[in-house]
């Protein structure tokens, strides 16, 4: 098998898996899409309206005559509104305001949940602001289920909220000039003190309009000049006796007297020089003083002047209109801002179909029950030879009369029967059957009496056997009397009086009374064996029904007495590690007989066919299902 055939097999088979398990998908994606709904029901649409203001750039000083400029708005100017909006402050005193004008009553609707009142933490919860990504634009924003009271939140908050601003730039406004009337007149003192001060420093000191510390340094240039002068000329001088010598000259006279001549004007050159920088510093230290009273006073009136226009600008402009405008009020939405609960249906079913999938693999690998006859075959290691379908609640008939009127019933019990060799007229050796199951329930009795009203059907000689110690059922379910049976038989009352006709049926039976007899005792002695070898010898087949092998050891022992073993497992609910287990048991005391150890074989019962037909195997539980239901 390559892989392609190997995909398909395996899609095939989660095909069948969905198709088997389509009540527990179809119950989840209902309870999915009965969630959704009920979300419209106990969640009413909400409302959200928004109110949007844009932040404008800061403007420049009303003093300026020339167009203003506008400055500079970063990033971060905008957050502080936004942060500003969402203050505590701001939404106390707009809560506050809603309150006195609406009242604290409830303000949700809530359909089905009991509507919510109006506090300060649901009012909090529902109120924001935030800025657009790429605009100086701020939005805000209320959610409610009345679209009304929503947009006047948003509006109200906006309102107050440039009120607010305006009270602030009046507030600052009438600070600054209280500020400017308290500082103009003291520093117009200040400006006329220095000028006082300033005018009697100079008229002390005899400075006129040109200062003598600049006539001092005009002099004091010239005469470094003059002096550079001379000690240029003086080194020349100084320099031409060593020459002359060389030349063997006798003008040495002439050049000393004026090489004297040239340092008595250096000398006093640098006299001259030292008194006038003597006289520079005593005539400097006044004029810095001057100088610094001059600063002083020009300092003050460049300060008067700034406050004179400062004041002129406040009261010439009258505008107290902050930075941040309204852009558009918040209106009355037709249509909620929340997600229509329709659209949550689709998703719903989408996650349902996936879990609701998900759950039925699950619970298909933990299902650890037979439903055809290889499990059987492939967990047990016995063969199986066929399924007895399972009888309808609504028919009133016991399930062997069934034969021959339901069809698929009669054709399910002609599959075992045949799989038995009860037609085989040929065949002596095999004539004693022991039907049981692992526990209670799985229908064992049901499928003795099926397969002995069928024998009877074909023309054979069949005995019944109720051999069930602690729930005898037999009599009960062919409605004959009880008491009298197996046990009378072995205490020596005649067989021919205790044996019993099934009414229509044409088989016979032997049942059993409920008697505190230990079943262990009454099947180890001889007198058993030696009645099921009487009884061999007058019927063609002898059907045991006996107890469950996990709930009785009678079945372990009468299974050492048959001839061969019918173990009947339910359909799709006895778990394989029940069945195993009993199947081992019973294996245990067939130890040291190897033709009954070969003659354990199963049958499915109680066979739900619709179900089964959902799995597609294509084997003969399957196929009876489209069997017409008219008589055999």
């Amino acid at each position: 098998m390559d892989t392609q055939q190997a995909t398909k097999i395996h899609l095939r088979q989660f095909i069948n898996l969905l198709r088997r398990r389509w009540k527990l998908i179809a119950t989840a994606t209902g309870i999915a899409v009965g969630l959704a709904g009920s979300i419209g029901l106990v969640f009413p649409p909400r409302y959200a309206p928004t109110a949007e203001v844009i932040v404008d750039p800061p403007r420049a000083a009303a003093a300026v005559r020339e167009p203003s400029m506008a400055g500079v708005l970063d990033d971060a100017a905008v957050q502080t509104h936004v942060a500003a909006l969402l203050s505590q402050g701001h939404l106390r005193r707009v809560f506050d305001s809603l309150a006195a004008e609406r009242g604290s009553g409830p303000k949700e609707t809530r359909h089905l949940l009991p509507d919510e009142e109006f506090t300060i933490d649901s009012f909090t919860n529902r109120i924001n602001a935030f800025k657009d990504t790429h605009s100086r634009m701020i939005g805000i924003t209320y959610t409610s289920t009345d679209p009304a009271f929503a947009a006047a939140v948003a509006n109200r908050s906006m309102e107050i909220y440039l009120a607010t601003l305006i009270e602030r730039n009046v507030a600052d406004r009438n600070d600054a000039l209280r500020s400017l009337k308290k500082q103009i007149p003291l520093v117009r003192a200040e400006v006329v003190r220095a000028d006082d001060a300033l005018q009697n420093y100079r008229i002390k000191h005899g400075f006129s309009e040109e200062s003598r510390a600049d006539m001092v340094d005009q002099q004091l240039i010239d005469l470094n000049r003059q002096l550079a002068v001379a000690k240029s000329d003086l080194a020349e001088r100084q320099a031409r006796p060593a020459a002359l010598s060389a030349r063997q000259t006798s003008n040495r006279s002439e050049l000393a007297e004026e090489s004297s001549t040239l340092e008595t004007r250096v000398r006093q050159l640098e006299r001259r020089i030292a008194i006038l920088q003597e006289a520079g510093s005593e005539v400097r230290e006044p004029e810095g003083q001057l100088r610094e009273l001059r600063r002083e006073a020009t300092s003050f009136a460049q300060l008067y002047d700034s406050l004179v226009q400062r004041q002129k600008a406040i009261l010439d402009d009258a505008n107290v209109q902050p930075d941040v405008r309204v852009l558009s009020s918040a209106s009355v939405p037709a249509l909620p801002s929340s997600l229509n609960p329709l659209l949550f249906i689709p998703p719903a079913i989408v996650l349902a179909l996936i879990a609701s999938g998900l759950l039925a693999v699950l619970l298909e690998q933990l299902d650890r029950t037979f439903r055809t006859q290889r499990d059987v075959t492939d967990a047990l290691g016995i063969s199986c030879i066929g399924g007895i379908p399972k009888v309808a609640r609504r028919r009133k008939l016991q399930p062997h009369q069934l034969i021959p009127q339901d069809a698929r019933y009669t054709e399910a019990v002609r599959s075992v029967a045949a799989a038995l060799q009860l037609a085989n007229t040929q065949k002596k050796s095999t004539k004693t059957f022991l039907v049981t199951s692992s526990v209670p329930g799985e229908g064992k009795t049901t499928l003795a009496i099926s397969l002995a009203v069928y024998a009877a059907r074909i023309q054979r000689r069949v005995l019944l056997i109720d051999l069930s110690f602690r729930h005898p059922s037999i009599a009960s379910e062919l409605g004959g009397p009880p008491g009298g049976g197996v046990l009378q038989v072995l205490q020596g009352q005649p067989l021919a009086e205790l044996i019993r006709a099934a009414p229509g049926l044409g088989f016979d039976y032997l049942p059993m009374s409920l008697d505190s007899t230990d079943p262990v005792t009454t099947l180890t002695g001889g007198g058993m064996p030696k009645l099921l070898r009487e009884l061999e010898g007058r019927y063609d087949w002898v059907v045991i029904d006996s107890a469950s092998l996990l709930s009785a050891t009678e079945a372990r022992l009468l299974a050492s007495m048959s001839d061969k073993v019918l173990f009947a497992v339910k359909w799709g609910s006895t778990p394989q590690e029940v069945v195993q287990n009993a199947l081992e048991l019973l294996r245990g005391f067939a130890s040291g007989r190897h033709d009954l150890r070969d003659g354990i074989t199963a049958v499915i019962t109680q066979v739900d066919l619709k179900r089964h037909a959902r799995y597609r195997y294509g084997d003969f539980s399957e196929n009876l299902l489209r069997l017409k239901l008219d008589p055999a």
